[in-house]
């Protein structure tokens, strides 16, 4: 066993040793990973850490799809996607989902005041201005669903194929039982998907690029990688990345899904939002603690040492100057005491010599330790968490069916635009939708694949500089434009 183990290290595994399931100890081995000694010393322990990962991974994995192929035998619960996307709204008993699809969709589900009214899924179109959203009411989850109760796993593989999520929440609890059996399954709600990209590299091995954006070296990240059975890949990181979000963005089983959290007050939209960004925060302190670490003790090393080095000379001087004035008298000339000076002198250096890295590593420490609040604080202050995947909201009664009905499009990530052919007025009840991001070349050739090749210009009205001005072929429209093509 190396040396130099820290305190977090020996708590990971004593979080290890004390777990009862693979899963807990699969999160152990991960910390236990992250806090074991990076000096040359560690590489076994490190190796042994990493092997035992990859065992634990595989062996959950291995269950997993072994539990899903066993509880697959019923009906498929899936159902078909229709209109412009597929929300599923799902939440605890009780929180109001029935409710939601029948005001939102009007069509009639059973309404009852006890639990698990909904035993299969219902499904509603919601019109947004003549834009067609499908809402799939899923039966219930519960504490345990991701291990497979109340027919927990079937319902988290249908959640999975969503493309966004609506979950009404009453208390804080409900969100947290809601967000862990998600995170259970791989199903993310609070992180966005990382800009990052993995292909298969015909030179063998991992390759890694954009290192400067993970706070670990090189070395450090490709261990990681490969402890997760990762091989013959190229990965590209085109953002700040940690680890786990790294380990996340590599696990094809990782689904991210967009997802709109509707509270029935003020103070439990507060509640969700204070507890994400504490979710959100101790991640980010986690990594940015331990690259302050690093940063300070390269900035603080020459400081210590120097002012180490001087407590030691005085040290030095002062128990020279006493060893000499023992050792010399009156009688002594002038090349006695210095042949005594110097034997006494190479003897205090070997001594003190002996105790500098001791006295320099605790006073580094110390330096360190006084300086990583305020340095962390700073850097905390700079964080900014990215809500981009995820919305809470509270919505008054009143304005229920208005204001949800828009976020649920805005959710979708679509554009809807209204075409219309010279001198003629635009066709509102027909919008077509596209993804945002789509550019008029792109909306011709839904119209028609031939169309684009025919246009002679494009005039837009809404989101350009006046009213009719004409766009290029990579213009970019946005929500309600109004499009005229010319051919």
């Amino acid at each position: 066993m190396p040396t130099n183990i820290g305190y977090e290290y020996g708590e990971a595994r004593k979080k290890f040793e004390a777990a009862k399931t693979d899963e807990e100890k699969l999160v152990a081995l991960e910390e236990m990973w992250r806090h074991s000694p990076k000096h040359k010393g560690a590489e076994v322990l490190r190796r042994e850490i990493s092997k035992k990962l990859g065992e634990f991974r595989r062996k959950i994995d291995k269950r997993k799809e072994f539990e899903k192929t066993k509880k697959s035998g019923g009906s498929s619960l899936n159902i078909k996607k229709e209109g412009a996307g597929q929300i599923a709204v799902i939440g605890l008993p009780n929180t109001g989902k029935s409710t939601l699809l029948r005001i939102l969709t009007g069509i009639s589900v059973e309404i009852q005041p006890y639990e698990f009214t909904t035993v299969k899924p219902e499904v509603g179109m919601l019109d947004f201005k003549g834009v067609k959203i499908q809402l799939v009411e899923v039966p219930a989850l519960i504490e345990g669903s991701s291990l497979g109760r109340a027919n927990g796993v079937q319902l988290l593989s249908m959640i999975r194929t969503a493309d966004a999520l609506l979950i009404p929440c009453r208390t804080l609890n409900d969100f947290k039982t809601i967000l862990n059996e998600l995170e259970a399954v791989q199903i993310r709600i609070i992180d966005k998907k990382p800009e990052l990209k993995a292909v298969r590299s015909s030179y063998g091995g991992v390759q890694l690029v954009g290192t400067d954006f993970l706070n670990v070296s090189e070395q450090e990240a490709l261990e990681f990688i490969r402890s997760y059975g990762h091989s013959n890949l190229k990965i590209v990181i085109q953002e700040p990345l940690t680890l786990k979000q790294l380990a996340d963005a590599l696990n094809p089983r990782t689904s991210y899904l967009k997802t709109f959290i509707l509270c029935y007050s003020e103070h439990t939209k507060q509640e969700i939002i204070d507890f994400v960004n504490s979710i959100k925060r101790n991640e980010v302190e986690l990594e940015l603690k331990e690259q302050s670490i690093k940063e300070l003790k390269v900035k603080l090393a020459k400081k210590v040492e120097h002012s180490v080095k001087q407590k030691l000379e005085a040290m030095l001087e002062a128990e020279l100057a006493k060893l000499l004035e023992q050792k010399i008298n009156l009688k002594t000339n002038f090349n006695q005491r210095k042949k005594i000076e110097l034997g006494l002198r190479s003897q205090l250096n070997v001594r003190l010599n002996a105790r500098f890295e001791t006295e320099f590593k605790k006073q580094l420490d110390f330096e360190v330790e006084s300086n990583l609040p305020s340095i962390l604080n700073q850097k905390l202050s700079k964080v900014k968490f990215n809500e981009a995947n995820f919305k809470v909201k509270f919505i008054p009664k009143e304005n229920l069916v208005k204001d949800l009905t828009k976020e649920l499009f805005d959710l979708l990530d679509l554009v809807m635009v209204f075409t219309k052919p010279p001198g003629k007025e635009p066709d509102f009840k027909t919008p077509l939708v596209m993804k945002k991001g789509n550019s008029i070349e792109d909306i011709a050739k839904i119209l028609h694949k031939d169309f684009s090749k025919k246009l002679k210009y494009v005039r837009v009205w809404g989101s350009t500089k006046f009213a009719g001005q004409r766009v290029s072929r990579d213009f970019k429209p946005s929500n309600e434009d109004i499009i005229e093509f010319a051919i």
